[in-house]
């Protein structure tokens, strides 16, 4: 018989298996099991996603077990974190083998030393890959240590060592769906962009009008400038568009555009509010030393 391990990206599993074990999996969710000496089991899109609708994206792998474990009892397969970190380990040193590699082959090609800028969304470590700040210690200390090949540097660094160079403008796209910006425009966020635009010419309005605030309007101004980059967040749309919690991205976009029209109209007619604002700075607390200014 078999493993059988199910990874949901996007949208809800439910599983349901004849020993009578029954749950949902959601987005990020891991379900391992051994199937082996006998479990009828089934994973089929859930009926509140079916209801709702949205992108279902999963992976299902099915090991073939060794003879000799077809036949044992079935079971759910805890986590095993040491296992889990030794597989960061040798996943570390497989990515510095093949960076080390390529290094190689362009450095034949070359009339310089080649650069190789790998950037990775940063929630992709310790979110979506739960062992991911591992794998990166592993890396760097392995790149440090173990290798004469390359060395670690920002573009900043390789551009003031080697200055000069051919100039490309690279094609918009984008990771999401497709290759392009369809995840974050379609007809279930495209409502979003007209408030957002508003607000961004709100703000700069308003940093245009108070070129020298006092400090109660440098507060209020600072704190539109948190609610417009929150409602601006591309999790939101995101969100709406994958299904997995639109109530609540709808709600976040709202609560932060609300605010931030509340702060322009208390800006606009000289009616502050003190106590409010109080609040909605704890409330809202993040970029504590935002510079409003940039929306001049």
């Amino acid at each position: 018989m078999k493993k059988v391990v199910t990874i949901v990206y996007q949208g809800e599993l439910e599983h349901r298996d004849s020993a009578g074990n029954h749950g949902k999996i959601g987005p990020d969710d891991v379900h391992w099991m051994t199937a082996a000496s006998g479990v009828v089991h089934e994973e089929k899109h859930a009926r509140e996603f079916t209801r709702r609708a949205g992108t279902l994206e999963v992976v299902q792998l099915w090991v073939n077990l060794p003879a000799e474990f077809k036949m044992s009892s079935p079971r759910k397969e805890p986590y095993d974190r040491q296992a889990a970190i030794r597989a960061a380990d040798s996943h570390a040193g497989h990515f510095l083998d093949a960076r080390m590699a390529q290094f190689r082959r362009l450095a034949e090609i070359l009339d310089r030393p080649p650069i190789l800028v790998a950037p990775y969304d940063a929630e992709l470590f310790g979110h979506w890959w739960y062992e991911g700040p591992e794998f990166l210690d592993f890396f760097l200390r392995k790149a440090c240590c173990d290798q004469k090949v390359f060395e670690l540097i920002t573009p900043a660094e390789f551009l003031r060592q080697h200055p000069t160079h051919q100039v490309a403008t690279p094609a918009a796209s984008s990771w999401g769906e497709e290759g392009y910006w369809r995840v974050w425009l379609n007809e279930k966020n495209e409502w979003i962009y007209p408030h957002l635009h508003v607000a961004q010419e709100r703000m700069t309005e308003l940093t245009r009008r108070f070129p020298q605030p006092d400090d109660l309007q440098e507060r209020l101004l600072k704190q539109a400038a948190r609610e417009l980059l929150l409602a601006q967040a591309s999790d939101w749309p995101f969100i709406l568009r994958t299904g997995t919690s639109p109530d609540y991205a709808r709600k976040r976009v709202k609560d932060h555009l609300l605010r931030f029209t509340r702060i322009h109209e208390q800006l606009t007619t000289a009616q502050l509010d003190p106590e409010w604002l109080k609040q909605v700075e704890w409330q809202d607390n993040i970029f504590p030393d935002v510079n409003y200014r940039y929306w001049t």
